[in-house]
C-alpha cells in the first residue's frame, strides 16, 4: 500500500477516535450532579417556578381579585435569569379598570429571586 494512502487512513482513524471519545465525554458529563459548585453546570429554576415563588412571597394567587378594588392580580417576569446574572425580577401587578373596561396593568411591587437557589434575594451585593 502506498505510504500516502496509509497515512491518510491512520489520520482518518485517529480523527474518528478523537470524535468518538469527545462524544462519550460529553455524554458522561450530561449525568453530572446539578448541585455541583461549578456555576457552569448548575441549573436555573424556570420562569414558572419563579412566578410560584413570587406568589408564595406575596401571599397572593395570580388571577385572584383585590378585595377593596376588585382588580385582578397577576405576575410578570421583568428580568429573566441567565448563568451570567442568575436572578429573576418578578412584578406583582393588577389590572386597573375604568368604567368596567380593562385599561392597563399597574405594578404594585417587585421581588428578586435567586435562580440558583430558588430563594428570595433580600440583598444583592
Amino acid at each position: 500500500m502506498n505510504r500516502f494512502v496509509r497515512l491518510v487512513m491512520y489520520m482518518t482513524l485517529a480523527l474518528a477516535l478523537l470524535l468518538f471519545s469527545g462524544c462519550t465525554l460529553a455524554l458522561a458529563g450530561a449525568d453530572s450532579d446539578p448541585t455541583s459548585s461549578d456555576p457552569t453546570s448548575a441549573s436555573l429554576i424556570s420562569e414558572s417556578e419563579a412566578l410560584e415563588i413570587a406568589a408564595d412571597h406575596f401571599g397572593i394567587e395570580a388571577g385572584s381579585y383585590d378585595e377593596k378594588t376588585g382588580y385582578m392580580m397577576s405576575y410578570r417576569v421583568l428580568q429573566v435569569a441567565t448563568l451570567d446574572n442568575p436572578y429573576y425580577r418578578v412584578a406583582l401587578q393588577w389590572m386597573v379598570e375604568m368604567d368596567g373596561n380593562p385599561s392597563h396593568q399597574s405594578m404594585l411591587d417587585t421581588v428578586t429571586i435567586d435562580a440558583l437557589t430558588g430563594k428570595v434575594a433580600t440583598e444583592l451585593g
